[in-house]
């Protein structure tokens, strides 16, 4: 999501990638929306640093939907870490948002979300 699919913090911070489809919307449109999950997510997620091995990186991966009124209706993890904690920790940052800013386009927009926890 912050820069792209091929950009990966090492910071902990949460990140996704843009595979939703959203018909009539411009790519920057798209990202920019993006960027709004992803900071909304990262500001929800209380990352268990504490579960973190030295020079590790655990990962999760969600599919996130948001209805065209802005209303998540899916947040489940499709690709666990392996961690319980960190994976408990994604779960409930989802539970934390209910309700996003509408999608660009005015329609559904699905997409894999990716967090990452690493140091």
């Amino acid at each position: 999501m912050a820069g792209g699919p091929s950009s990966r913090p090492r910071s902990g911070s949460g990140s996704g990638r843009e595979n939703g489809q959203a018909a009539g919307a411009g790519d920057s449109a798209l990202s920019a929306y993006v960027g709004i999950l992803t900071n909304r997510f990262q500001a929800a997620w209380n990352q268990p640093t504490s579960e973190m091995a030295l020079g590790k990186t655990l990962e999760v991966t969600v599919k996130l939907k948001v209805e065209s009124d802005g209303t998540v209706t899916e947040f489940n993890i499709v690709e666990g870490s392996g961690n319980t904690v960190v994976d408990d920790s994604v779960r409930e940052a989802g539970k934390k948002i209910t309700k996003l800013p509408p999608p660009p386009n005015g329609q559904t927009f699905s997409a894999p979300v990716h967090f990452e926890l690493g140091n």
